[in-house]
């Protein structure tokens, strides 16, 4: 369970007078704070509901970037996996701030962050099989339907066929079609061969106005 509080540190006041807001994030027990780089007038923050009162605009501006963590957590509902993600996110940029010297530690190293292993769905080849027979009578949703296709056909994420030219297409020495390109995400190279309902959605959309609808690069 992870939770995220707003507080006040009362008995650290500012030269202005007003209290920082911190923020503290408990994972499993494991508890972490940090400040917000905000602060506020003590006698309008509300410490049950870790807000503040008023109709002041700082203070809905406050409450805005409160409601933004909460949005996430609940109104999201993000799982155990995403919101790990998130904070290490979070982490990479605290961690960014240690070696520039703006702050001196990291709260988020004490956090032990692990993900879960889940069981991913896919289509059966019935659904597969059934999609590809399935045509739309609006050409933006067939073409959404062909490039998805394209993706299972491939195993390509779509970041890859929507970058994908001709260029990235050769052939063996048997003559059979191959995708050879650098994945984007990683850069590594992959060598896909392409089957023959990959190669029909290639043809259709091999003229250079339907390439230019899906990037200025696809297919």
């Amino acid at each position: 369970m992870i939770s995220i509080l707003f507080f006040i540190k009362r008995k650290k006041l500012l030269k202005d007078g007003t209290a920082p807001i911190y923020i503290r994030v408990t994972v499993k027990k494991v508890v972490a704070e940090f400040a917000s780089g905000k602060s506020i007038n003590p006698s309008v923050w509300l410490s049950q509901k870790g807000r503040a009162k008023g109709n002041i605009l700082n203070n809905k501006q406050l409450n805005s970037y409160s409601d933004q963590q909460e949005y996430l957590l609940h109104d999201r509902h993000n799982n155990n996996n995403t919101t790990v993600k998130y904070l290490r996110n979070i982490g990479k940029v605290l961690h960014m701030a240690v070696s520039r010297g703006i702050i001196t530690a990291s709260p988020m190293q004490q956090l032990q962050l692990k993900t879960v292993e889940v069981e991913k769905e896919y289509l059966t080849a019935e659904e597969l099989n059934k999609l590809s027979q399935t045509n739309f009578s609006i050409e933006r949703l067939e073409l959404v339907k062909n490039i998805f296709l394209f993706c299972c056909y491939t195993g390509l994420a779509y970041i890859d066929v929507s970058t994908l030219s001709s260029n990235d297409i050769t052939k063996s020495n048997d003559g059979e079609s191959w995708i050879k390109k650098a994945r984007n995400k990683t850069n590594s190279m992959c060598h896909i061969p392409i089957l023959t309902p990959a190669k029909a959605i290639l043809e259709k959309y091999s003229t250079q106005r339907v390439r230019a609808r899906v990037s200025q690069k696809s297919f």
